[in-house]
This record gives structure tokens, C-alpha cells and sequence, in this order.
């Protein structure tokens, strides 16, 4: 969980997600939030949430693979 993260309302924010081997690494509008190791590699889902009373909008999302 990170909290406090700035994403004032009605203007696009950048979400990227960065996954190598087991380490994963989350930035909002190009600043890092989460840097995290799991116990094995991603198997290919992913999920995004947002609050229950929030209204969010994804446009460009896209999932690539980077070279190894």
C-alpha cells in the first residue's frame, strides 16, 4: 500500500508498472512509489483498483514486453 501519493482530479496521470524476474516497480506521473520483490516472477495478470466513491478513466493502456 502507498498512501499520500498527489493525483489532484480531472487532469490524466501516468501509471507504470515495471516487472523484472521478481522485482516490480510502480511510478505514478514519473516518480517512483513502490519498489518491491516477490517470492517468484509475474504469471501474466494484472489488476488496477481504484476507490469505490472514485470515477477513473484508462486510455493508451497497453502491456509490452522489454528486452531481457
Amino acid at each position: 500500500t502507498v498512501r499520500d501519493v498527489p493525483t489532484p482530479s480531472k487532469v490524466w496521470h501516468e501509471l507504470s508498472i515495471v516487472s523484472r524476474g521478481t522485482s516490480v516497480e510502480v511510478s505514478v506521473d514519473g516518480i517512483v512509489r513502490l519498489k518491491k520483490s516477490l517470492d517468484a516472477p509475474l504469471r501474466g495478470r494484472l489488476g488496477l483498483w481504484s476507490k469505490a466513491d472514485s470515477r477513473v478513466l484508462f486510455d493508451d493502456f497497453k502491456v509490452e514486453r522489454l528486452g531481457r
